[in-house]
């Protein structure tokens, strides 16, 4: 018997061993691919009294603006969650779904009071509320090479730039009027050489057949993409902007060109050079231990969000996340919400921490849990 023993302590010994376990360190490869423009901006005057700067954009560096336009809305974070959990269906759905859906408008409201009380900002309130909403598909551990491909803060939801899994090439147009009178200028004055191909720009009638009435992005279009008629006033400065398909990787030029009412014409040219370059980057696993006051403890779900000091902003896929040294170096908010199973409470809760301070890559998250 004893024997026996000594050998299923060794199977279990083995067993464990050779069980799957997470990586402490991961190595990312990725292609980091750059279109910079020579000069980065040109000012011509176009008309009497009136200058036109010209600059091209990369188009995810409007993600931002974007955001920050569909969101100005007053009770964005609150409209958010009600638009995917409403109370006036719950009388025709059956015990567990009214559940569901009850549970979802308690989360939505915690998530909403703390972005009203400035324990979370309103991105990691929206994006905690996609996580618990469509699970594990809007969850990620740091890994995911699109981080490190694009490394913007904001994501392209509301970004009208951004067509059909990919962006558009754009250029912004600042129109500054110093004459005494009201100039007016026209999407169609506009269009973009590149070799012996000439393209115009895209049209609000194009964004309309992509984005649905009402629709935020659509707004944004409206707001933001040069229109077929502009007015600008005397003293006024106007900025909007044009696109087009993105630009080749092997174009060596671009010229934006103003073609006035008069047939006279302005040039905006650039050369272009196209870069690419592969990067090698070691992540560390952070992995959140989390305990509550309760013995024995209660069980429960729990999620994660992260905002960088950088801005950058990561709902987590469990209690696991890859940081490079760089990012385990900043200053990091850390959102907790914590749903019991075996009682009806739910609470969120944040931390300020800097993850390069914990030196077994192992981050402390107490719950609190009410008295029963």
């Amino acid at each position: 018997m004893k024997r026996i023993a000594t050998i299923l302590v060794y199977l279990s010994i083995m067993l464990i061993s050779c069980s799957p376990k997470a990586e402490l360190v991961k190595h990312i490869s990725y292609n980091k691919e750059n279109v910079t423009f020579t000069p980065d901006v040109q000012r011509h005057e176009i008309a009497g009294g009136l200058t036109l700067t010209v600059k091209p954009i990369d188009a995810a560096a409007l993600n931002e603006m974007t955001y920050y336009a569909a969101t100005r809305g007053g009770d964005y974070e609150r409209e958010y969650s009600r638009r995917n959990v409403s109370q006036g269906d719950l009388d025709n759905l059956n015990r567990s779904e009214r559940r569901r859906i009850e549970k979802l408008i308690q989360k939505s409201e915690i998530i909403n009071e703390n972005v009203e009380n400035g324990s979370m900002s309103g991105e990691m309130g929206d994006h905690l509320f996609r996580r618990i909403y469509e699970g594990s598909s809007h969850g990620f551990d740091g890994s995911e090479n699109m981080w490190f491909r694009t490394e913007q803060r904001f994501s392209h939801q509301f970004n009208p730039f951004y067509v059909r899994g990919s962006y558009l090439s754009v250029f912004s147009l600042e129109f500054e009027n110093n004459s005494n009178e009201v100039v007016t200028i026209s999407a169609s004055n506009f269009q973009v050489a590149s070799g012996n191909e000439v393209i115009y720009p895209y049209e609000m009638a194009y964004f309309r057949d992509i984005f649905e009435d009402g629709s935020r992005v659509l707004d944004n279009a409206l707001r933001y993409n040069m229109p077929g008629r502009l007015n600008i006033t005397p003293g006024q400065k106007v900025e909007k902007f044009i696109a087009i398909p993105a630009i080749s990787r092997h174009a060596r030029d671009v010229v934006v060109q103003y073609i006035g009412d008069d047939r006279s014409s302005a040039n905006f040219a650039y050369d272009v050079r196209y870069s690419r370059e592969e990067l090698n980057i070691p992540l560390t696993r952070y992995d959140i231990r989390s305990f509550q006051s309760f013995n024995p403890p209660l069980r429960y779900d729990a999620y994660y969000i992260a905002q960088f000091e950088d801005g950058f902003i990561l709902p987590l896929e469990s209690n696991s996340v890859y940081m490079s040294d760089e990012r385990a170096d900043q200053n990091v908010i850390l959102c907790g919400l914590v749903d019991y199973n075996d009682i009806d409470f739910t609470f969120l809760r944040c931390l300020n921490i800097k993850p390069s301070n914990y030196s077994k890559s192992e981050i402390a998250f107490a719950f609190i849990a009410p008295s029963r």
